[in-house]
């Protein structure tokens, strides 16, 4: 019979260095994902810039509402 035991970072370390992959450690178990790639990041960033243009735009309204 085998014991599983919660990964730590020291064991992260001693795992091969990909360049595609991300790996993670939740609740003492380790997740390995596809890193995102350039495509994810730009979509991110555009809805980042979007939803801050969509809260400066409401933030305005309000402001201007007090008046």
């Amino acid at each position: 019979m085998s014991v599983l035991t919660a990964w730590k970072t020291s064991d992260l370390d001693r795992l091969p260095d990909e360049p595609f992959l991300r790996y993670e450690i939740v609740d003492g178990g380790v997740i390995v994902s596809k890193r995102p790639d350039w495509t994810h990041q730009d979509m991110v960033r555009k809805l980042i810039v979007a939803f801050d243009a969509r809260w400066l735009v409401s933030a305005v309204r309000r402001y201007r509402n007090r008046e």
